[in-house]
């Protein structure tokens, strides 16, 4: 038994990330836009050509509309992935942008939709515009929550009493943006500032390493993102843990294999992914730092939760045995080869 201790040697490393949020390439412009439809029993539709690829982002538009209007979350959905013949365009779901250059649109356009139903409410309320705020499905007059009008109410106005608008018959608010603080990089050069803000993140990952076999074991994983401001808590918390692992799979696990141009573990069966089996304990942190750019301070998630995984792993290994391996996976044939070689030297 303490033979079998011997053989297995624990690690922490630590790894650290500044990762582009957004990214003013191709185009100059990186930039999106949406639409709200608010309908006459307080619901709302939102519009986006947001790609949401699993990272949750219709879920998050869907907050950032609610917030912005004073509704519920309940009372918004959110429609995309129909082609840009029936959303607004969208630049796509790349450097981590989505929560924030689409976001900021949803948010633009539910202003626009919400300001307009304030022009309403506050003939109800007899205050200026500027006077109002809404939550919960009501619009108050600002710090005298005693008097309001419900959202439903003010929006059924606007659509139907004359005496208030005309019988206009929609409500119908219009977001777009081009993010500020980027510019697109000198073609000869390469240099340009492409990135308007960036996110910053640290993770530490705990490891067990088996030297008689070469198996590495993630016990412990902690990822500290900065995101700007949490949307969404639960969501952000099932992504960087959905990131951590994949990070791992990338690191230890995930092998492609080719012969004369040709894929030889093409499928799920022979191409390994981690399982549950496989995947750490993880531990979240959240830094809102708030940034001015994105929605109520938003800033994108999805990247950086995964890149610095292999590099805190790899730092784990130094710190267990002795060793780096330069070539992802880190796999037990060649942990256990630069580990017969540092013995050899």
């Amino acid at each position: 038994m303490e033979e079998c201790l011997q053989m297995k040697k624990r690690g922490m490393g630590m790894a650290c990330l500044i990762h582009a949020n957004s990214v003013r390439y191709y185009y100059d412009s990186e930039g999106s836009a949406a639409m709200v439809k608010v309908h006459d029993d307080g619901s709302v539709t939102v519009l986006a050509g947001i790609s949401d690829i699993g990272q949750g982002a219709r879920t998050v538009m869907a907050h950032i509309a609610a917030e912005e209007l004073g509704v519920l979350f309940e009372d918004v959905e959110v429609i995309t992935g129909k082609g840009t013949d029936f959303v607004p365009d969208d630049l796509g779901a790349y450097a981590s942008r989505s929560t924030f250059i689409s976001g900021r649109a949803v948010q633009a356009a539910a202003l626009d939709a919400k300001l307009k139903i304030y022009k309403v409410a506050s003939v109800m309320l007899g205050v200026e515009p500027n006077q109002l705020e809404s939550k919960e499905r009501k619009i108050y007059v600002k710090n005298q929550p005693d008097k309001y009008v419900d959202f439903e109410k003010a929006v059924r106005a606007h659509l139907y009493d004359a005496s208030y608008t005309g019988h206009t018959l929609f409500i119908l608010g219009i977001g777009s943006v081009d993010v500020s603080g980027s510019e697109v990089p000198n073609r000869e050069t390469g240099y340009g500032n492409a990135f308007a803000t960036s996110i910053f993140a640290s993770h530490v990952a705990e490891i067990e390493v088996d030297t008689d076999t070469g198996i590495i074991e993630v016990i412990n994983h902690c990822a500290a993102v900065d995101l700007g401001r949490c949307i969404n808590p639960l969501l952000a918390e099932g992504q960087i843990e959905g990131a951590v692992s994949q990070g791992v799979g990338y690191s230890l696990i995930e092998d492609m294999w080719w012969e004369k141009g040709k894929t030889l573990n093409p499928n799920f069966l022979t191409y390994k992914i981690p399982t549950a089996l496989d995947v750490p304990e993880v531990t979240t942190v959240y830094v809102e730092s708030i940034d001015p750019l994105g929605p109520f301070g938003a800033k994108g998630l999805g990247e950086p939760a995964a890149v610095p995984v292999a590099a805190a792993i790899n730092n784990a290994l130094y710190d267990a045995v002795g060793v780096r391996i330069d070539e992802l996976p880190i796999t037990p044939e060649k942990l256990l080869k630069a580990l017969n070689e540092k013995q050899g030297q």
